[in-house]
């Protein structure tokens, strides 16, 4: 793998899909989940590699983790 493609990655997993979702209130009701995935998948697909599927696994694991913690704050 190239600097230029490890590069790329994070640009993606972090300028691009991270900034989009880690400030939306993602319910598990919500069909924005779908959405979510739906982007970390094309991002995975795109850069074919163990870092980036990773990189982004891990991010979708964040978010799902502070979906629930608002879930817990909500009902709490």
């Amino acid at each position: 793998m190239t600097n230029q493609e490890i590069r790329e990655i994070f640009d993606q997993a972090y300028n691009i899909f991270w900034m989009k979702w880690r400030d939306k209130p993602l319910l598990p009701e919500m069909d924005m989940w779908d959405l979510v995935l739906l982007d970390a998948g094309a991002i995975m697909e795109r850069h074919n590699s163990e870092l980036c599927k990773n990189m982004v696994t891990a991010l979708v694991v964040e978010l799902d983790n502070r979906s629930k913690e608002r879930e817990a704050k909500k009902h709490g």
